[in-house]
């Protein structure tokens, strides 16, 4: 048995930073909005080394309220939530219009990507 009384070898948080699977995963507490500390996981990463750094890279983000937690929203789920939110502001037509020009040319390339993970050169494309 180990020392915490557990038998086997099970995955330590060292640092923040704890090997979960064939990839790496780091945590840091975020002040939510209310201003209450909690834990915010994040991994796929594939090295301890990217792990921490991306850990420190979020903790400055934290520390100077710059820090954006992830999202799976797509850019077609950000789309329509946007259209939606337009609607009352914008004549009919025009409405149309974006609609149809979001349908027919940003959907099919890039509407399934997530919106943080899309680039300038996505667009450009």
């Amino acid at each position: 048995m180990s020392p915490t009384g557990v038998s086997g070898s099970s995955p330590r948080l060292r640092n923040g930073v704890i090997r979960r699977g064939k990839s790496w995963s780091y945590v840091i507490r975020v002040a939510d909005v209310r201003g209450v500390s909690k834990p915010r996981w994040v991994g796929g990463f594939p090295s301890e080394a990217a792990a921490k750094r991306a850990r420190d890279e979020a903790r400055i983000a934290a520390s100077v309220g710059a820090y954006v937690d992830r999202s799976t929203v797509t850019v077609e789920d950000y789309l329509a939530e946007w259209l939606t939110g337009h609607e009352v502001e914008v004549k009919p037509r025009t409405m149309a219009g974006y609609a149809h020009l979001i349908e027919t040319y940003v959907v099919p390339r890039i509407g399934a990507m997530r919106l943080q993970a899309l680039k300038s050169a996505d667009l450009s494309r």
